[in-house]
């Protein structure tokens, strides 16, 4: 392992720094290509569990926690909503915590307000597997646009990693 990040970095002192700049920019192309495909099927897992759980049959259930947590990373706070549902199906009593299949990468409701502690609730559940559950249908109208976000990234990243590699290649040449 050692013998191979020596090879590595004596290629990389070889090299000139237009050479060096094409392959850095070429390793930021590929990790940008990776966050894209992983934004990207992250939306399309939302977009087939929103579609499937169209079919979901509909029950009463309660609110039975619902929190605003704040974090903070390197001075930037993020807000995440944390609730528990309970609902019961053929007299078994489940506990979920999913709102929705969406994954909104735009903007972030309220939960809190919408949701109070004791609230009795719409829940949409899995006929099939009863413990699989959520609190709003979504329109994947939404989901469809957020997934130009991705393909813009997979595209730019693709365009930049070519363009790198074929002018690397010429001053190889």
């Amino acid at each position: 392992m050692v013998l191979g990040i020596d090879v590595i970095l004596k290629l990389l002192r070889s090299m000139d720094d237009e050479s060096l700049t094409y392959i850095i920019l070429m390793f930021v192309a590929l990790v940008f290509l990776f966050a894209g495909l992983c934004l990207f099927y992250v939306l399309i897992r939302s977009i087939l569990m929103s579609n499937k759980s169209k079919s979901y049959k509909k029950i009463l259930g309660e609110i039975i926690d619902c929190k605003t947590v704040h974090t903070f990373d390197n001075d930037i706070q993020d807000i995440e909503f944390q609730i528990s549902y309970e609902y019961k199906v053929e007299n078994i009593k489940y506990v979920s915590k999913q709102i929705s299949f969406e994954y909104n990468i735009i903007e972030r409701p309220r939960y809190d307000l919408k949701y109070p502690k004791g609230a009795e609730v719409d829940v949409y559940y899995n006929p099939l597997k009863p413990a699989q559950s959520v609190l709003e249908l979504t329109d994947n109208v939404m989901l469809y646009y957020q997934l130009l976000i991705p393909l813009v990234i997979i595209i730019l990243s693709l365009c930049v990693f070519f363009s790198c590699y074929s002018n690397f290649l010429e001053l190889q040449n």
